[in-house]
């Protein structure tokens, strides 16, 4: 049987595939509340499930504007186990860009400076409900 979706947090943002252009992507609860689902492009495919100490790297990641130096934060993906997501910043701190590779694929996201804050304003929605250490 299949695993139903409750849908409990569910937020979009969108951002910029360096390759293919403009996309939506997702933040979404784990149904068990224990983690959450970053799907780059919306997909399956470059997704990862981030813990709690995931979700709180990622965002202290993503909010750092001091310069271009990057961050990876460990996930796990459905088919590859646990991976490592880069997080990169240009020198003006502005925008952000999340690269997941999982297997032999690889996306980059670009998020402007205001699509930055709502991913920030979703990250942290959803940590507060997330449940266990």
């Amino acid at each position: 049987m299949a695993e139903t979706r409750t849908f409990t947090f569910y937020r979009r943002v969108t951002g910029s595939d360096i390759r293919s252009g403009p996309c939506t992507n997702q933040v979404e609860l784990s149904e068990d509340r224990r983690g959450l689902f970053l799907r780059l492009a919306s997909t399956a495919r470059f997704s990862i499930l981030l813990n709690r100490s995931g979700v709180t790297g990622l965002i202290d990641a993503v909010a750092d504007t001091a310069g271009p130096a990057p961050s990876d934060v460990t996930g796990t993906h459905d088919l590859h186990g646990v991976m490592r997501m880069r997080v990169t910043r240009p020198a003006d701190g502005r925008a952000v860009t999340l690269t997941l590779a999982p297997g032999d694929d690889e996306i980059s996201v670009v998020f402007t400076s205001h699509q930055r804050e709502e991913l920030l304003g979703h990250l942290r929605g959803g940590l507060d409900l997330l449940r266990g250490p």
